[in-house]
Order: structure tokens, then sequence, then C-alpha cells
């Protein structure tokens, strides 16, 4: 009972036996990375829902002594593993059994949204907020669940400040009590819509918190609705065709490099019977049964101003709608689209299609803490059955010179040529469940044209942060106004960019010790470098690595040096509380 590496070298004809060097492609079930959306939504949502409100839980134990709801997130992770069964998260069970999965998805999320207000809510206790620069203004509280600085654009839920709507026009204050540039949602939103401002968070940082504040302002900011359907900030200029809907032009603007050798985000459909296995696979000649594309039926401004542009399309096709949401904003390298769709094709196979200008042999593809190179123009048997491939939250293609990634929030079903990436979206199968994947759907990809690697690019960052949005905290109207306290606050810091911090919580054994997990996402060695202000030991003390099970490892002369792709976990105790007169 041992390890399989060592196992297989203990074995007498070990040198003998042959090595596989790659992944152990399944050459069948490629429709498990898309059938019942709904599943895959709900699992990424779970999983990084737990992650946020094991963070905060913890921070909030070290900050404001309130206890750790361990009972609580551990019958949240049971529910949430339970669910990735094999034929529950890859969509192929019976009805029934959706029915029974859909209530523990919902008891997760009630877990984990709970939990994670009740820290958010001890932490902001604890804060010491500055003096606000108008009599009139509300403190907001914008929290980042990363380990990295960020800038991101806020949508602040204004429904609590202001029930009955009346006031259309709000002054944002950043923690330098400076007025910063914010928009209200446009005249041609969804009367659905909460009524929202929006905002630049800029530099929020690292697992932490900064301070705005906002007021009613008195007069209405007016943006004029552009003629062209064209979107640009700093980074980007997509140009929208009005007769297509389709990109016909997304230029990054520090190399002047353009995107698209032909329209991208072309929506295409194919007819996908694929015989007994229908929930399981994809027809192996899906590509021989195209149908007709979705039928543009309008376009519009959606939104304008400083902050965010948007611009909404919609399809038809004989018995289904698709809403797209083309949407950049300020300080973000990339181009959001977020999709509605009601869905009620049969038997029908949704991708969303990416011609690009550039030519690579090979992409590369998020798996489980880490990445893995793919061939474009396979050669070999093995690599030619590889014509639907698996991935998490992101695909790259390109050079050292120009990349283009493709970012998602629940979609992992991927195929490409040299010049092209295609996403799959939907597959409806009509066995075993006949209603698989016919409904409303609401996805989100985006389109990340780069310079350099992805690596440079920091391509797993911008996944991680299109999945993990800050979180807005309204504190409460009693709050402690101080003349010496800060606008901002960082509890933990990752300095190395390629460490992603994948766990901070209390020990399994050890209410009192705590476990930092993170892994290396770029395939180089790294040194790891912790900031934090929390009441934990530092990571200097060579007893700290653990395995995956929070037992000691075996000794390590530098156990902050962490291998390529390697998952480091560390135990670390907690600090005496500081005596007071």
């Amino acid at each position: 009972f041992t390890t399989p590496n060592s196992y297989t070298k203990s074995l007498p004809l070990a040198p003998s036996l042959p090595t596989w060097n790659d992944e152990l492609y399944l050459e069948l079930h490629r429709g498990c990375y898309t059938t019942h959306a709904d599943q895959k939504r709900s699992n990424r949502q779970s999983e990084d829902l737990l992650y946020q409100a094991e963070v905060f839980a913890t921070i909030a134990q070290l900050t404001a002594n309130q206890p750790y709801p361990k009972s609580d997130i551990d019958a949240a992770w049971k529910a949430l593993l339970f669910n990735q069964f094999h034929d529950i998260l890859p969509g192929t069970a019976i009805p029934e059994v959706f029915a029974e999965a859909d209530e523990g998805w919902e008891q997760v999320r009630q877990i984990g949204q709970q939990v994670l207000a009740n820290s958010l809510e001890a932490i902001a206790s604890t804060i010491q907020f500055p003096h606000p620069p108008h009599s009139d203004a509300k403190p907001i509280l914008v929290f980042n669940p990363l380990t990295w600085t960020r800038s991101e654009v806020i949508s602040f839920d204004l429904s609590k400040l202001d029930p009955p709507k009346k006031q259309f026009s709000w002054t944002v204050y950043d923690p330098d009590h400076q007025v910063i540039p914010s928009q209200n949602t446009s005249k041609l939103s969804d009367q659905q819509l909460l009524h929202q401002v929006t905002f630049l968070a800029s530099d929020i940082p690292s697992l932490g918190y900064q301070c705005y504040w906002i007021c009613p302002a008195n007069t209405p900011t007016i943006t004029p609705t552009p003629t062209r359907y064209v979107l640009e900030n700093e980074f980007l200029i997509a140009s929208i065709s009005p007769s297509t809907g389709q990109i016909t032009s997304l230029i990054e603007k520090s190399t002047q490099t353009e995107t698209f050798s032909n329209p991208g985000n072309q929506l295409q459909m194919f007819r996908d019977q694929s015989g007994y296995w229908d929930a399981w696979n994809i027809a192996p000649d899906y590509e021989e049964h195209p149908l007709p594309s979705p039928r543009l039926e309008s376009i519009q401004w959606h939104e304008t101003g400083p902050i965010r542009q948007c611009i909404r399309v919609t399809y038809k096709t004989d018995t289904s709608s698709i809403t797209q949401n083309y949407i950049l904003d300020a300080a973000t390298p990339f181009l959001t689209i977020e999709n509605q769709i009601l869905w009620k094709e049969s038997q029908v196979l949704l991708k969303v299609n990416f011609p690009l200008t550039i030519s690579s042999d090979v992409a590369t593809y998020e798996i489980p803490f880490g990445a893995i190179t793919r061939k474009t123009n396979p050669q070999t048997a093995a690599d030619k059955a590889k014509w639907e491939v698996p991935a998490l939250c992101w695909a790259d293609m390109g050079d050292r010179n120009f990349s283009v990634s493709i970012l998602t929030n629940c979609k992992h079903g991927f195929d490409t040529s040299p010049n092209h990436i295609r996403l799959t979206l939907l597959k409806s199968p009509l066995w075993p469940d006949p209603a698989a994947d016919r409904g409303t759907h609401r996805f989100t990809y985006a389109i990340y044209p780069h310079p350099q690697t992805w690596q440079k690019a920091h391509t797993v960052h911008h996944a991680r942060a299109l999945n993990i949005p800050p979180i807005t905290y309204q504190p409460r109207e009693t709050v402690a106004y101080s003349a010496l306290a800060l606008g901002q606050h960082s509890f933990l810091s990752i300095h190395n960019r390629n460490l992603i911090m994948s766990a901070l919580k209390p020990a399994e054994d050890n209410p009192n010790e705590f476990i930092l997990r993170c892994y290396e996402a770029h395939g180089e060695s790294a040194n790891l470098k912790v900031d934090h202000l929390l009441r934990i030991d530092a990571l200097s003390k060579p007893a700290n690595r653990t395995d995956l099970l929070e037992t000691p490892a075996p000794h390590h002369q530098n156990p902050t040096h962490i291998r390529p792709w390697q998952i480091s976990t560390y135990r670390l105790k907690q600090k005496a509380q500081p005596a007071t007169d």
C-alpha cells in the first residue's frame, strides 16, 4: 500500500515498462463536458462560493473572534462533493436524479451565502472607518477574495439605499475622498435589473477590503448614445457588425494586433445524433450536419459611459432565443460576453467559433491545479482522437509574441485547429433525460487577446477574477468613524504571481492551527513569499509543510520552495492574543 510511483518503481520489470507521458484521455463520452449545463454552472459557483466562505470565516475567527462554522462548512462540502458523482456532474443521469441534485446545490448555496454574510459582518464590525467626505455619504466596503491586488468594475445594488428608485444619479468617493467616475444603469436596461450604480474600484488590496462612499447627486449625468457599435477602452477596440451581431474586429491596442481573421463570436449549430449514449457522446460526424445559424433579431446599445460599455445582441431560431451582452469595462483587458439563452432544441449542439489571425501547432488548457498542452494539428491516432477536449476556466492559443485566451465561468468543451478556438455552449440530448438542457441558461465567457505568453499575460489570474468577482458589503448604520482610520486593508498577500491560493482554513484536527494551501500555476519553480496581518505564524519555520491530509511532510531544507505545478500545504499556528490593559 503506497503511492503509484513507488509501486511501479518497486516492480522487477520496472526498467522495461513503457512510459505514457500524457493525459489518460478517454476516447469516448466527450459530451460529458457540456451536457446538463445547469449542473456544471452550479458546481462552479458552489466551489467558488465555499472557497470564499472558508477564507472569510477564517479571517473572521482571527480578527473578530467569531467561531468558525466547521460543521456547516463540512455539510456544504459533502453536499457539493456528492453531486460530483460520475452521472450527476457529467449530466448523464435520469430526471429524478437531477431533481435531488438541485436540492443539494441549494443546500450548498444557502450555507455558503449565510457563512459568507456572517463572516463579512463580523469583519466589518472590527473596522474603524475614515470620516465620510459628505454628511449624506454612506460607506461601501469592497472585499477582494483573491491574493493579489486587483482593479475591477463594481456594480452596487442601490435597493436598500433607495427602495423607491427615486434617485437616478449618485456620487461615488474613493478611499481618499476623491470623486470618481460612475454611471447608473442605462435607460435601455431591463426593468427587472437591480437599481445599481457602477464604478471602478482601483487597486483593491489582496485578500482585503477597500472603503468607498456613495451619496445622492444633484444633477444626473447624461451620456450620449454612440452612433456606431464600437467598444473601446485602454486595452481593446471591439467592432460589432450591425447586420450579424458578430465581432468584425478586435484590436489589442498595445501591439495594434487584429485578433480575428474572420468575424469572431460566430454561433454555430449542428445536428448531434450520437446514438444510444446520447447524453454521454457527441456524434463524431456532427460537423457534417450543420444547421442554419441563429438569426439576428436586434442590436442596440445597452450601457454607455466611462466605466462600462455594453452592446446587446439578440438572436432567434425557430424555437429558441439567444441574448448576448458584449461588455467592455474600464481597466479590463478582455471583452466579456454575457449570455442568456432560452433553449428549446433537441439533439442540437451549439458552439461559438473564434477564427484567429495567429497560427499555432498547440493550444494550452487549464486542468485541475495546472495546465496541459494539446496538438491543434494532430498526426498520431491518439492525438486525432482528441477532437473535443476538456478544460476548466480557460484555453489559450498563440506564441511568444501574441496569444488569445478564452476565459469561461462554467463551459468546459473545446475544439481547435491551428487557426481557431471553438467553445461548446450547449448540448441537448434526449436520453436518459429528455428535458436535458431545455430551458433558460445564463453563463459568461470572455475573449482575452494579449502580447506574449499566457503566463506573462496572467491568464490564470484573469480567469479566476472572472469567476470570483469582488464582493460589495454595506455596513450597518452604527459604524465607528476615526480620523486615524485607513480606508483599505490587506489581510494576506502572496507575492509570487505564479502561485494561486486554493485554501485558507482551520486545520481539521485543531481549530487553533490553520492551513494555507497554494499551487504553482505557470510550470515554473518559486519560493513562496507571503505577507499577512493575521494572528498566525510566518512561513519561515521548517516544520510548516504538510501533505494534503494535513499531516507533517518529510523535512524540507527549504519548505517555501515549490516545484513547477506542485500543490503545497502549510500548517500555521495561531499567535496568542496580545495582552490588554
